[in-house]
């Protein structure tokens, strides 16, 4: 399949899953993948890569055709440090290649963050988007008689990505592009064509225009809401948050409350009594480092993830006095 990262072309301690998609980390020095999709001369093309596991140290973006061939085990760095890659550096937001690095996003990438990567080899510019937002140009005037391949680096062990290159798979398109896969016209009229078995080019943005049929929304979307929730209660935690990164409109609805509820009752019912004393007095507890949850108030979805951290030890707890009247 040329929708996956290419398991020739990546390093030896960077794990494949999910049908190729899912890039891991297993060890502390930094590995690289490269996809196996590409761009060619005169194309404008994108693809996306979202966070499942931030640890630090993840550099996204493309690497030209010559510097593409054998990398396999032959460099030590990312992408971004290397003539001929361009990359975007999750802890500074900043871009680089030949390992000269400047401001651009100035934000850290958090857990489930979607960077989008665009490429267009008739101007010869590359610019990023973050969950749908379009930073800007990063580098312009790069040499558009290439091809170029995307790729990730992951510094840190147990980072985790997965790569969006193909119309089904990609959350926010980029205006002007295509992914990586896209679809040719005769490839389009057969998806068109036959909708029963297959998503068509453009996956579906809400449910009105899903019962609208104003978008390309597969059969199976088309279900009644109801039907679909109660597909939906039948799945684990797990395969509700893969359900997540196929859609926006699957996302809205594997995020539902009454999804959560029976989860996080048979969870942690028992067990977080036992293992959390008066977790009602208990006002805020940080997850990650990015932003603090109040339990009573938060979605349910990050109230499992709270919890189950808890449970893992994977926590810390802060004290919060509060004036007395």
């Amino acid at each position: 399949s040329s929708k996956m990262w290419d398991p020739e072309n990546k390093d030896v301690f960077v794990s494949l899953n999910v049908g190729g998609r899912e890039a891991q980390q297993t060890n502390t020095s930094t590995g690289t993948v490269l996809g196996l999709p590409s761009a060619k001369p005169g194309q404008c093309r994108y693809f996306e890569v979202q966070v499942l596991d931030n640890r630090g140290g993840i550099h996204v973006g493309w690497v030209r055709a010559d510097q593409a061939q054998g990398w396999k085990g032959k460099r030590v760095k990312g992408i971004g440090s290397y003539e001929g890659t361009y990359a975007i550096d999750s802890y500074a937001g900043a871009v680089g290649t030949c390992n000269k690095w400047q401001g651009y996003h100035k934000k850290k990438l958090r857990l489930e963050d979607i960077v989008g990567c665009g490429i267009n080899l008739d101007t010869g510019c590359i610019a990023f988007s973050i969950n749908g937002k379009v930073i800007g140009t990063a580098f312009s005037d790069i040499d558009t008689s290439q091809e170029y391949f995307p790729a990730v680096s992951l510094k840190f062990n147990k980072t985790m990505v997965i790569a969006n290159f193909h119309p089904n798979d990609v959350l926010f398109p980029f205006e002007g592009y295509l992914p990586l896969t896209a679809f040719t016209a005769e490839q389009k009229k057969y998806h068109l064509e036959n909708s029963e078995c297959h998503f068509q080019y453009n996956v579906g943005t809400t449910e009105a225009e899903c019962h609208s049929g104003n978008t390309g929304i597969n059969s199976v979307s088309q279900f009644p809401v109801e039907v679909l929730m109660h597909l939906m209660s039948f799945l684990s935690p797990k395969g509700l948050f893969k359900l997540m990164c196929t859609s926006r409109y699957f996302y809205a609805l594997s995020t539902q409350d009454n999804l959560w509820i029976p989860i996080l009752r048979h969870s942690f019912q028992l067990e977080i009594e036992d293992r959390v004393p008066d977790l009602k007095s208990i006002e805020k507890i940080r997850y990650g480092s990015a932003f603090d949850i109040v339990l009573e108030d938060s979605e349910l979805v990050r109230d499992y993830r709270v919890r189950l951290n808890w449970l893992q030890g994977r926590y810390v707890m802060k004290e919060k006095k509060i004036l007395q009247r």
